[in-house]
Formats: structure tokens, C-alpha cells, sequence
């Protein structure tokens, strides 16, 4: 009888170190949520004023500012200064095409107008919004649900649309079907 009783003893002791490991792993598991979170957030917010270039063409000697600021100017009607270009260089791309460019501009105000006039490109190029890979990935999720009439990214946030609800914002976590419910029960 005492050792049953001995044994009892340490085995609710055990199950009491048992549900405190299991608190810290969940707290530890928030923490980590909201760690990735705000990574995210701030390594997409330091490339807010990027603009992504593809398929600019590569020359020897080649002066991207200038060839940027010139193109900005004659083929998409938006007047910069090279000075309005903070940083522009060239990034490891796939092998066998043209390396892509990041341009750095000043300000919110130029990249929103440079990116509204990226439609009157009339040849491959294209300009895209600088998007960190986590968000890549949750835009690419989003699609892959078919439940969204479009997805798209706007000022360091990734947006979808249903046919029947307005703008939703998702994060990095979120339970898509849940964030749904939600925004119908807030619109009704």
C-alpha cells in the first residue's frame, strides 16, 4: 500500500512538471508566432520604397540610375530626379535570364506614382512591388485556396477579395477560413 501510494505521488508530481512543460511550449510557440510576425512586418516595411525590375536589359558599363530615371521619364511619363533614385543595383536572378533590379526610391509618393503608370510599359519589362518570400508564400496559400477573387499586395500588406465581401487583410498565421467568418459577421 505505501508503495502504491509513493508511486501515485510521483506520478501526479510528474504529470504537474508534465503540464507546466506543456504551458512553457505554448507560450514559447506564441512568442515565436509573434517574433516571425514582427520580423516579417519590418523586413517588409524596410523595403516599402522598393520597386522590383524584371527583365531590364543587361549592358557592360551599364548606369542603372540614369537608365532608370530615363525610362521612368519618357516611357511611363513620370517626372524624377536622379536624386529621387536612393539606390538601384542588380540581384542574383535565375540562371539563364536577365538579373533582376531593385531600385530604391526617396519616398512613398514616388514609388506609388512610378508603380501606377507601370501598365504603359510596352514591352517585357515589368515592375513589381519588393515582397518579402514569407509573404510571397501567404499570397501564394491565399490563391491556392480558390476562394478569393483576387489577392494582392498593397503598402506592406497582403489583401484578398471574395465575390461577395470587401477587402480582407491577412497575416503570416492566420486561419483563413476563421479571418472569413469574421469579416461576413462584421459586414451583416
Amino acid at each position: 500500500m505505501i508503495e502504491n501510494e509513493d508511486l501515485r505521488e510521483r506520478i501526479r508530481a510528474k504529470d504537474r512538471v508534465i503540464e507546466n512543460l506543456v504551458e512553457k511550449v505554448g507560450d514559447n510557440n506564441n512568442r515565436s508566432i509573434d517574433a516571425l510576425k514582427l520580423a516579417n512586418y519590418n523586413e517588409q516595411y524596410s523595403r516599402k520604397h522598393n520597386i522590383r525590375m524584371l527583365n531590364f536589359p543587361e549592358k557592360r558599363g551599364e548606369n542603372l540610375k540614369k537608365a532608370f530615371v530615363e525610362l521612368v521619364n519618357s516611357d511611363l511619363n513620370v517626372n524624377i530626379e536622379p536624386s529621387d533614385v536612393l539606390a538601384i543595383h542588380r540581384i542574383p536572378g535565375k540562371e539563364g535570364y536577365q538579373k533582376p533590379v531593385i531600385v530604391k526610391v526617396r519616398n512613398t509618393d514616388t514609388k506609388i506614382r512610378i508603380m501606377r503608370q507601370k501598365r504603359s510599359l510596352k514591352n517585357e519589362l515589368k515592375f513589381h512591388d519588393d515582397i518579402t518570400q514569407r509573404n510571397i508564400g501567404l499570397m501564394a496559400r491565399l490563391k491556392n485556396t480558390e476562394k478569393f477573387e483576387n489577392v494582392w499586395f498593397y503598402n506592406c500588406n497582403v489583401y484578398a477579395k471574395t465575390e461577395t465581401s470587401s477587402r480582407i487583410r491577412f497575416d503570416l498565421f492566420d486561419n483563413v477560413d476563421e479571418k472569413m467568418k469574421k469579416k461576413l459577421k462584421e459586414g451583416t
